[in-house]
Protein backbone atom coordinates (compact mmCIF):
# COMPACT_ATOMS: atom_id res chain seq x y z
CA UNK A 1 0.00 0.00 0.00
CA UNK A 2 2.60 2.35 0.86
CA UNK A 3 4.25 2.57 -3.04
CA UNK A 4 0.45 3.07 -4.27
CA UNK A 5 0.10 5.89 -2.25
CA UNK A 6 3.22 7.38 -3.29
CA UNK A 7 2.38 6.54 -6.97
CA UNK A 8 -1.31 8.34 -6.29
CA UNK A 9 0.36 11.03 -4.43
CA UNK A 10 2.48 12.29 -8.00
CA UNK A 11 -0.68 12.08 -9.95
CA UNK A 12 -1.98 16.26 -10.74
CA UNK A 13 -5.09 16.34 -9.47
CA UNK A 14 -6.89 19.13 -7.65
CA UNK A 15 -9.37 19.40 -5.05
CA UNK A 16 -12.66 18.75 -6.57
CA UNK A 17 -14.62 22.32 -5.70
CA UNK A 18 -12.56 23.93 -2.65
CA UNK A 19 -11.89 27.61 -5.07
CA UNK A 20 -10.61 29.39 -1.84
CA UNK A 21 -8.05 31.58 -3.02
CA UNK A 22 -4.36 29.91 -1.81
CA UNK A 23 -3.27 32.64 0.29
CA UNK A 24 -3.62 32.75 4.02
CA UNK A 25 -0.86 32.30 7.51
CA UNK A 26 1.12 29.23 6.24
CA UNK A 27 0.85 25.76 8.10
CA UNK A 28 1.41 22.44 7.12
CA UNK A 29 -0.60 19.04 8.55
CA UNK A 30 0.95 15.58 8.43
CA UNK A 31 -1.51 12.59 7.36
CA UNK A 32 0.32 9.55 8.96
CA UNK A 33 -0.65 6.02 7.95
CA UNK A 34 0.56 2.54 9.45
CA UNK A 35 0.39 -0.80 8.63
CA UNK A 36 -2.10 -2.68 11.21
CA UNK A 37 -3.74 -6.19 10.84
CA UNK A 38 -6.85 -3.89 8.41
CA UNK A 39 -4.12 -2.75 6.13
CA UNK A 40 -3.49 0.68 6.04
CA UNK A 41 -4.57 2.99 8.89
CA UNK A 42 -4.98 7.20 8.69
CA UNK A 43 -4.28 8.61 11.92
CA UNK A 44 -6.54 11.83 13.40
CA UNK A 45 -6.68 14.04 16.02
CA UNK A 46 -9.71 15.71 17.68
CA UNK A 47 -8.67 19.17 18.91
CA UNK A 48 -9.07 20.67 22.64
CA UNK A 49 -12.22 22.15 22.91
CA UNK A 50 -10.12 24.71 24.50
CA UNK A 51 -8.27 25.92 21.88
CA UNK A 52 -8.94 29.24 20.02
CA UNK A 53 -8.14 28.13 16.25
CA UNK A 54 -10.50 24.93 15.01
CA UNK A 55 -11.47 23.57 18.64
CA UNK A 56 -13.03 20.12 18.53
CA UNK A 57 -12.54 19.58 14.96
CA UNK A 58 -10.70 16.26 13.91
CA UNK A 59 -7.62 17.12 12.04
CA UNK A 60 -4.54 15.62 11.13
CA UNK A 61 -1.79 16.89 12.98
CA UNK A 62 -0.31 20.19 12.37
CA UNK A 63 0.09 23.61 12.58
CA UNK A 64 1.55 26.97 11.91
CA UNK A 65 4.99 27.30 10.20
CA UNK A 66 7.75 28.48 12.65
CA UNK A 67 10.50 30.97 11.23
CA UNK A 68 13.13 27.70 12.47
CA UNK A 69 10.85 25.23 10.63
CA UNK A 70 13.06 26.51 7.13
CA UNK A 71 16.03 25.60 8.77
CA UNK A 72 14.50 21.89 9.01
CA UNK A 73 12.81 21.11 5.91
CA UNK A 74 10.40 23.94 5.39
CA UNK A 75 6.87 23.08 5.44
CA UNK A 76 7.70 19.28 5.83
CA UNK A 77 9.67 20.69 8.58
CA UNK A 78 6.48 22.21 9.79
CA UNK A 79 4.57 19.35 9.50
CA UNK A 80 6.92 16.77 11.26
CA UNK A 81 7.87 18.97 13.93
CA UNK A 82 3.99 19.07 14.52
CA UNK A 83 3.21 15.27 14.43
CA UNK A 84 6.15 14.93 17.38
CA UNK A 85 4.40 17.92 19.19
CA UNK A 86 1.07 16.30 19.06
CA UNK A 87 1.45 12.61 18.95
CA UNK A 88 5.10 11.72 19.82
CA UNK A 89 6.25 9.94 16.47
CA UNK A 90 9.25 11.56 15.28
CA UNK A 91 10.50 12.36 12.40
CA UNK A 92 12.89 9.85 12.14
CA UNK A 93 9.85 7.50 12.45
CA UNK A 94 8.44 8.67 9.87
CA UNK A 95 8.87 8.22 5.94
CA UNK A 96 7.35 11.59 3.60
CA UNK A 97 5.91 9.63 0.64
CA UNK A 98 4.56 12.83 -0.97
CA UNK A 99 2.20 15.74 -0.79
CA UNK A 100 -1.61 16.70 -1.39
CA UNK A 101 -2.11 20.11 -2.96
CA UNK A 102 -2.31 23.31 -0.97
CA UNK A 103 -5.75 24.70 0.14
CA UNK A 104 -6.91 27.10 1.99
CA UNK A 105 -9.40 27.79 4.97
CA UNK A 106 -12.20 30.27 5.82
CA UNK A 107 -10.64 30.84 8.70
CA UNK A 108 -7.08 32.51 7.36
CA UNK A 109 -4.71 29.51 6.71
CA UNK A 110 -2.86 28.33 3.80
CA UNK A 111 -2.29 24.74 4.67
CA UNK A 112 0.81 22.14 2.86
CA UNK A 113 -0.49 18.41 3.22
CA UNK A 114 2.05 15.79 3.73
CA UNK A 115 1.20 12.69 3.31
CA UNK A 116 4.00 9.82 5.79
CA UNK A 117 4.13 6.05 6.30
CA UNK A 118 4.81 5.01 9.63
CA UNK A 119 8.19 2.96 10.23
CA UNK A 120 6.76 1.21 12.82
CA UNK A 121 3.34 -1.23 12.70
CA UNK A 122 0.69 0.23 14.33
CA UNK A 123 0.61 -2.94 16.63
CA UNK A 124 4.28 -1.80 18.16
CA UNK A 125 3.32 2.48 17.83
CA UNK A 126 3.06 4.36 20.83
CA UNK A 127 1.52 7.60 20.86
CA UNK A 128 1.66 10.45 23.24
CA UNK A 129 -1.45 12.67 22.96
CA UNK A 130 0.19 16.33 23.91
CA UNK A 131 -3.19 16.95 26.54
CA UNK A 132 -2.25 20.54 25.44
CA UNK A 133 -3.38 20.73 22.51
CA UNK A 134 -5.12 16.59 21.30
CA UNK A 135 -8.25 15.24 23.07
CA UNK A 136 -8.31 12.39 21.51
CA UNK A 137 -6.07 10.31 18.49
CA UNK A 138 -7.75 7.71 16.51
CA UNK A 139 -6.83 5.70 13.53
CA UNK A 140 -9.24 4.68 10.34
CA UNK A 141 -8.86 1.82 8.31
CA UNK A 142 -8.31 3.23 4.67
CA UNK A 143 -10.59 0.79 3.70
CA UNK A 144 -13.89 2.14 5.93
CA UNK A 145 -12.51 5.61 4.32
CA UNK A 146 -13.12 4.35 0.86
CA UNK A 147 -16.41 2.93 1.28
CA UNK A 148 -18.65 5.27 0.06
CA UNK A 149 -21.30 4.99 2.31
CA UNK A 150 -19.35 6.68 4.95
CA UNK A 151 -18.96 10.21 2.66
CA UNK A 152 -21.34 13.14 2.37
CA UNK A 153 -20.98 16.35 0.57
CA UNK A 154 -22.42 19.03 3.38
CA UNK A 155 -22.97 22.23 2.86
CA UNK A 156 -21.58 24.52 5.86
CA UNK A 157 -24.28 27.32 7.80
CA UNK A 158 -23.21 30.22 7.74
CA UNK A 159 -20.17 29.84 5.18
CA UNK A 160 -20.81 31.88 1.84
CA UNK A 161 -18.30 31.43 -1.14
CA UNK A 162 -18.97 33.55 -4.98
CA UNK A 163 -22.45 33.75 -3.33
CA UNK A 164 -23.15 30.06 -2.57
CA UNK A 165 -23.33 28.14 0.60
CA UNK A 166 -19.81 27.03 0.98
CA UNK A 167 -19.94 23.04 0.74
CA UNK A 168 -17.24 20.12 2.01
CA UNK A 169 -16.49 16.65 1.62
CA UNK A 170 -17.72 14.85 4.77
CA UNK A 171 -16.62 11.52 6.19
CA UNK A 172 -18.63 9.46 9.38
CA UNK A 173 -16.24 7.48 10.71
CA UNK A 174 -16.56 5.22 13.85
CA UNK A 175 -18.36 8.21 15.52
CA UNK A 176 -16.41 11.33 14.66
CA UNK A 177 -17.13 13.75 11.94
CA UNK A 178 -13.89 14.49 9.42
CA UNK A 179 -14.84 17.64 7.42
CA UNK A 180 -13.52 21.17 6.39
CA UNK A 181 -10.36 20.88 5.24
CA UNK A 182 -9.13 17.65 6.98
CA UNK A 183 -12.42 16.19 4.69
CA UNK A 184 -11.30 17.69 1.51
CA UNK A 185 -7.46 16.43 1.81
CA UNK A 186 -8.86 12.68 2.68
CA UNK A 187 -11.07 13.03 -0.29
CA UNK A 188 -8.57 14.27 -2.81
CA UNK A 189 -6.55 11.19 -1.49
CA UNK A 190 -9.05 8.76 -2.20
CA UNK A 191 -9.88 10.24 -5.67
CA UNK A 192 -6.11 9.94 -6.45
CA UNK A 193 -6.18 5.72 -5.67
CA UNK A 194 -9.59 5.04 -7.37
CA UNK A 195 -8.13 6.71 -10.38
CA UNK A 196 -5.50 4.52 -10.38
CA UNK A 197 -7.62 1.72 -9.65
CA UNK A 198 -9.81 2.47 -12.46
Amino acid sequence: MKDLLAEALALDLPYSFRGLPLEGKESAVLALFAESANGAELLFTRRNETLISHSGQISFPGGRADPEDLSRGGLEGTALRELEEEVGVTRHGVEILGRLPALATPSGYRIQPFVGWCRTPLSELTLRANPDEIAEVFWVPLGLLRDPQVYRREPVPGRIFEGRVFETDTFYVGGHRVWGATGAMVKNLIDRLDRLRA
